[in-house]
């Protein structure tokens, strides 16, 4: 009841990086065991069924147990934290002028699940605002209530555009579809906040 009292503004982009750390940490933790596991001592394990089994040496272990659990919560993560996605993009264009930059020594599953519970920060104590004025703890002006509005229909719109219009398109960046569905709800927190103040308090 202690955590529940505190400005959620600093407490879901804490919470929210924490579970993205931790999903992607934790499950790299299981496939390097698993690794482990299939060397059964040796330098090396193999992966898969004979014939299309392969053989990673274990000092490869590390790297190769990242990737594959990075591509597996990549679209969890990408759902939680959709509004990062615009950062990500940005950063590419300023950094090599295409749409999908990472660093060569980390590649790109690692980079997108590492980088992107850092960028949405800023989107998470947006939407902690919200909450917080909803439970009556701050005001919500009126520059928040319109830009929460404009977020809403930014997000709404590329939502229905990539799920009913751009579904099958291989390039789609899994959990895309699902993140800005997602954050269509989550944006509307500061605009209901702002409603409310206007309805029950009125202005100030």
């Amino acid at each position: 009841m202690k955590l529940l009292s505190r400005s959620f503004a600093a407490l879901l982009p804490i919470l929210a990086f924490i579970f993205s750390i931790a999903l992607l940490l934790g499950t790299a933790a299981l496939h390097y065991y698993a690794l482990k596991h299939a060397a059964h001592g040796s330098d090396s394990a193999s992966i898969g069924t004979t014939p299309s089994h392969f053989v990673i040496r274990s000092d490869s272990f590390l790297r190769f147990a990242f990737t594959s659990a990075s591509m597996g919560a990549i679209k969890p993560i990408t759902i939680l934290n959709a509004p990062a996605h615009f950062v990500d993009l940005l950063i590419s264009y300023i950094v090599s002028r295409k749409p999908f930059w990472f660093p060569s020594s980390v590649g790109p599953a690692i980079w997108t699940g590492l980088t992107l519970p850092i960028f949405a920060v800023p989107a998470w104590r947006y939407v902690g605002l919200g909450i917080d004025a909803l439970l009556g703890r701050r005001r919500i002006s009126t520059v928040n209530g319109v830009s929460s509005l404009g977020l809403v229909m930014l997000f709404g719109t590329l939502a229905a555009v990539l799920r009913f219009g751009l579904a099958q398109d291989p390039g789609l960046v899994p959990g895309l579809p699902e993140g800005f569905t997602l954050w269509t709800l989550l944006f509307a927190t500061p605009f209901a906040a702002w409603l409310r103040q206007k309805i029950v308090t009125g202005p100030r």
